[in-house]
């Protein structure tokens, strides 16, 4: 490849990695600044003779008159205005609209949450950019067709910490004198809350326990909630004792201990667990039962569908963890703590809207009564968040309005089976958005499938004889390191003698994997299509083998496909100052699809320091 060539390359490969992340669970698109007003037209509507859950109580049997988006009576009896639609509510169960007290929100995210009826969705972490197109649109009038946002904006996190690993430039701090004017930029940008990171149970920086309670002094000193971020018991201890308002996820690695549940109560903390995340990272794959059932299935995007079988690649989570995280979540209930419902979508296993129905399975799974379960998806968080005109069905607030068939009260599945959505007084359109959904398919399926790079019939990818980096599919190997998140780690790629099994020559890999970004990494990436990022189709293959001699380090060999999209799937070797053969079947790298790979590297880190490990004979088997 000639030195232009190359350089055109790595630009394409800096655009399209940087361009995945955008994409991805913590990307940047811009939601349209559209406004919503003339897709739905304000109404009289009556649904009478229903079962209504109110958020706190049930009513067997009631009627709900809505005029101009808001709730005008509900009553067990009452004469319906002549100028109201009436809709028979007999044998269903009216809900308010839900709340999604964890999310992320990208993309469509907020549209595709009300199509499973959840109006309002609490955002943890979302580029500044969408918060104000979104806060612009909800203050220009009704937005029918999608979910309300709020949210915290951007997190507060150190440099390198959790949240500064998907390609965005956000702001960071790492010293308590830094976090009062941290904080007020926050909220001058529009943050309804503050969220921070302080969790130890990842490969991640963290904040001081110092400048934790730095920002909770602060966020209160400015009127505004704060969550935590917490991964470990510890982490949780920490965060009660430094006044967080909120826990962001529940713990798993122990048992919950009577001093912090004492400590708990004491501060009257508010938990919102994320069951539904925290079973994907222990390899549960909440998202397949999701696809599996009717009532939700056909209203999921074909690129959604991917994400809820993606997996949290290497994750040394089991069911145990996940058994442990529900018994901490009903201890919370049990000491008579608040606990929020929240999903953490759209990462791996969980998607807008249709996950919160499966967290409302869990909390049951974890000790609540259906009734409580709900509860914790309605009137609670719209106490807690402060959101004093939804959460309730009663008579002066807004029609955020959920009807279902059957009882969820009894079972609380029942929720899945929609027979009508209102936001702000208006019906969805959920039979436009089904179709709309089929004719994405439609188009996905009929994508002509990638092709078997040439070469891939004698399986040789390279093994370095003709002295260059080449290889004999795709495009050869180059160097790749953290540097397009900002990161400082370096590589150098250079033909060596002495090759495996007395060859002439192998690939030397040598540099530093330096600290400062979420995963510092350093190594040598190829592309099996004649286009980086481009997916081949390797399925004729089974797995991969190559040799390699090293500082008695262990690297990682990485394969990415578009199942994995910017986050790739690994398994990891170790290697010593002698010659060895390593053989993975494709299988053992989770989420992968061998017909859609994009690229396969070699890397050194996380732990920083520097490396050299050699590489020869790498095979397709």
């Amino acid at each position: 490849m000639t030195k232009r060539a190359k350089n055109k390359a790595s630009a394409l490969v800096f655009k399209v990695l940087v361009s995945a992340v955008l994409m991805a669970v913590c990307g940047s698109t811009i939601i349209a600044a559209e406004t919503s007003q003339d897709k739905g037209k304000l109404i009289c509507f009556a649904i009478r003779d229903v079962r209504v859950f109110d958020g706190q109580n049930v009513i067997e049997k009631a009627t709900v008159l809505v005029r101009d988006g808001k709730i005008e009576n509900v009553a067990a009896a009452m004469k319906i205005p002549a100028d109201a639609q009436v809709i028979n509510g007999s044998g269903k169960t009216l809900l308010p609209g839900l709340i999604d007290s964890h999310t992320h929100i990208f993309g469509d995210g907020l549209q595709q949450s009300v199509q499973f009826g959840v109006t309002t969705d609490i955002d943890m972490f979302t580029s500044v950019e969408i918060v104000k197109a979104m806060k612009e649109q909800q203050a220009a009038g009704p937005n029918p067709d999608r979910a309300d946002l709020v949210s915290s904006g951007t997190l507060a996190t150190v440099p390198g910490g959790h949240g500064t690993e998907y390609g965005i430039t956000i702001p960071t701090l790492s010293k308590p004198e830094e976090a009062q004017a941290f904080v007020d930029a926050r909220i001058a940008e529009g943050s309804d809350f503050i969220k921070i990171i302080y969790g130890h149970g990842w490969k991640y920086a963290s904040l001081d326990k110092p400048t934790l309670a730095a920002l909770i002094s602060a966020a209160h000193k400015r009127n505004k909630l704060a969550a935590v971020h917490i991964d470990t018991q510890q982490d949780a201890s920490d965060a009660i004792e430094s006044g967080a308002d909120i826990l962001a996820h529940v713990w798993y690695d122990s048992e919950p201990t009577e001093t912090l549940m004492a400590l708990a109560r004491k501060h009257h903390v508010i938990l919102i667990p994320t069951l539904t995340v925290i079973s994907t990272i222990c390899g549960l794959k909440p998202g397949l039962a999701l696809i599996s059932d009717p009532q939700i299935e056909s209203l999921i995007s074909s690129a959604d569908l991917p994400v809820l079988k993606r997996e949290f690649p290497m994750s040394p989570f089991k069911q145990e963890n996940f058994d442990r995280a529900k018994r901490v979540t009903e201890a919370f209930k049990k000491n008579g703590l608040p606990v929020l419902a929240g999903t953490d979508a759209p990462n791996p296993g969980t998607t807008y809207g249709a996950s919160l129905h499966q967290e409302l399975e869990f909390l049951v799974q974890s000790g609540f009564s259906p009734a409580e379960a709900l509860n914790a998806a309605t009137a609670l968080p719209a106490k807690v968040f402060g959101l004093a005109d939804r959460g309730r069905i009663a008579k002066g607030l807004r029609a955020d309005l959920l009807l279902v068939e059957g009882n969820p009260l009894v079972d609380i599945k029942d929720t899945r089976r929609i027979a009508g959505i209102w936001k702000e007084g208006v019906e969805l359109d959920r039979t436009s958005y089904r179709e709309k959904i089929a004719q994405e398919r439609i188009a996905a399926a009929s994508e002509p499938r990638p092709l078997p790079p040439a070469g891939l019939d004698a399986g040789l990818i390279s093994d370095f004889e003709d002295s260059t980096r080449g290889s004999r599919l795709g495009s050869g190997w180059q160097e790749t390191t953290d540097a397009i998140m900002g990161g400082k780690s370096t590589v150098e790629l250079k033909i060596a003698a002495g090759g495996a099994n007395n060859s002439r020559y192998c690939l030397a890999l040598s540099g530093e994997v330096v600290a400062g970004v979420a995963f510092a990494w350093s190594g040598a990436i190829m592309f099996p299509a004649s286009i980086p990022f481009a997916p081949a189709d390797l399925s004729g293959k089974k797995g991969i083998t190559f040799w390699a001699k090293g500082d008695g380090q262990t690297y990682q060999i990485l394969f990415y496909s578009k199942e994995t999209g910017y986050m790739p799937s690994y398994q990891s070797f170790t290697c010593g100052a002698e010659w060895q053969q390593f053989t993975f079947a494709f299988s053992a790298f989770p989420n992968m699809d061998s017909t859609q790979v994009t690229a396969i590297a070699f890397s050194a880190g996380p732990k920083p320091g520097r490396f050299s490990f050699s590489l020869d004979e790498i095979e397709l088997k």
